[in-house]
């Protein structure tokens, strides 16, 4: 069974992005030379997906309108005028699909790096299950859902922001999905009370331990990922992040600078913005140029134009 569509969900408020996610929509913040949700379209073109689907609502025209893809990617845009909750966007995505197709779910702030053969693999699972939710680890700290499975993998609970362990399984975002008979879109549904509602369907859950995940979720998420990939990418030339940032041009090495900067010749700037001047600013220009000066030592920072969002803790 061959999957070939996908629905990137996109249609969130931001509001975990702090003041700047209320007039920059999460979705098209950037990651160096391209946006989160167009990394995204490409890690899943990478594939073998065909046929792309992404939910909007917040700022709907502003993603549209800063989307830079090729037309021939087939990118199929359902604005939610009322927005449909996680569960309630796909089961109205998989009522536009033939009954035997299936759809492979992502987030627009994440990128979960696992390969065609993951994807394949637990595709077959399908068969015995009614969707399947690719895992990760996760740590206490990142506040993310606990992931509680039986002894065949199956999900039975979930722990909503208070994992009883240190470290454990959390939902990657990615999945795949199957239509049955009672799957309607009938207004807003969470995951887990729509199609992943595991206390009356068979919710498989597999975790890929090569596979690589980046959470942009946040503000604080992103300050710290993209600072990371900024520092690491260099060292770790066989990670897949590496591979997806240049082979789709995501990233333009030239620009990495050795000391903690990107597009910038003062050591911890990132610069996303089109501004090429030296900023004495530590932290991510996400467009126009810092109105305060900041030094190496202080407070994580992003910069949007004239609006500036402090990071507690900085990398």
């Amino acid at each position: 069974m061959r999957v070939n569509n996908a629905l990137i969900l996109s249609a969130g408020f931001g509001t975990r992005m702090g003041l700047i996610g209320s007039v920059l929509p999460k979705p098209i913040w950037p990651l160096f030379e391209k946006s989160l949700l167009e990394s995204v379209v490409l890690q899943l073109k990478s594939l073998g997906i065909q046929n792309f689907f992404v939910n909007l609502h917040h700022q709907s025209e502003q993603v549209r309108e800063k989307l830079n893809l090729p037309k021939s990617l087939g990118i199929n845009f359902i604005f939610e005028k009322d927005i449909l909750g996680t569960g309630g966007s796909i089961s109205n995505v998989l009522n536009l699909l033939n009954k035997e197709e299936v759809l492979l779910t992502a987030n627009a702030d994440s990128l979960f790096l696992a390969g065609g053969d993951d994807i394949k693999r637990a595709t077959e699972e399908l068969d015995s299950c009614d969707s399947i939710l690719f895992a990760v680890q996760s740590k206490k700290s990142f506040g993310h859902n606990e992931l509680v499975l039986d002894k065949n993998k199956h999900l039975i609970n979930i722990n909503k922001g208070a994992a009883r362990s240190e470290n454990f399984v959390t939902y990657s975002g990615m999945g795949l999905f199957k239509r049955d008979a009672n799957t309607k879109a009938s207004g807003f549904q969470d995951l887990w009370t729509g199609i992943g509602n595991y206390r009356k369907k068979k919710i498989k859950v597999i975790s890929v331990p090569e596979a690589e995940y980046y959470d942009f979720g946040t503000k604080e998420l992103y300050y710290n990922f993209v600072n990371s990939i900024v520092k690491d990418i260099s060292i770790n030339k066989q990670s897949s992040l590496l591979k997806l940032l240049t082979e789709n041009k995501i990233i333009d090495i030239s620009k990495l600078k050795g000391d903690g900067s990107y597009n910038s010749s003062y050591p911890g700037c990132i610069n996303f913005s089109g501004d090429h001047s030296r900023c004495e600013y530590v932290g991510i220009i996400l467009a126009g140029s810092p109105i305060q000066k900041t030094e190496v030592g202080e407070l994580g920072n992003i910069s949007y134009y004239d609006l500036n969002e402090q990071i507690h803790p900085p990398v």
